[in-house]
């Protein structure tokens, strides 16, 4: 995730997060993550962040070049090709996406959020048994190809039973911490 501010009078993740400590702060979230990312920021760190949540990246992406959401909380793939026209302020991943984006951490002390996606298949899918495609869909198939985009702003784990059932508890964490 990253954060992507569209503003000319904030040019650093720092002052946001001041700006955002004293005063109520509207920010579009294309995901829960997201939503649930702010909420985090906002206990721990005193912040006043309010998510606005949008029916995904899609939806946000307009509002964000077109000014019309001042902050947003993101993945940052869908972002790059945009960087003349918005702000990238901070990533939440574990390496900065570029020298002049920071890690939020350098900023936040002891700063750390893990995401996750998963790719499921109905059992009586032809793609269940195309090799082709389960092989595309395994962690050491497909590291190289993503690691290019999603390093810089997603922490990555290799999709395993362990993970599945991580990720079943985790849904049911973060829908109760939505409620």
């Amino acid at each position: 995730n990253a954060m992507a501010f569209y503003s000319k009078s904030i040019k650093t993740f720092q002052e946001l997060i001041v700006r955002a400590r004293k005063e109520d702060l509207p920010c579009g979230t294309s995901n829960s993550h997201g939503e649930i990312e702010l909420k985090q920021l906002n206990k721990i760190y005193g912040t006043k962040f309010t998510a606005v949540p949008y029916k995904g990246t899609g939806q946000l992406i307009p509002d964000v070049v077109g000014g019309h959401v001042l902050c947003a909380y993101d993945q940052i793939a869908p972002y790059t090709q945009l960087q003349d026209k918005i702000n990238f302020l901070a990533t939440s991943g574990n390496r900065p996406y570029k020298n002049d984006v920071p890690l939020i951490s350098s900023v936040l002390p002891g700063y750390y959020f893990v995401t996750w996606y998963a790719v499921g298949i109905p059992k009586n899918s032809p793609l269940a048994t195309d090799t082709k495609f389960l092989n595309a869909v395994q962690w050491n198939k497909t590291k190289d190809l993503v690691d290019p985009m999603v390093d810089r702003s997603f922490v990555i784990e290799p999709a395993d039973a362990n993970l599945n059932i991580r990720a079943a508890k985790e849904s049911a964490h973060y829908q109760r911490l939505l409620k």
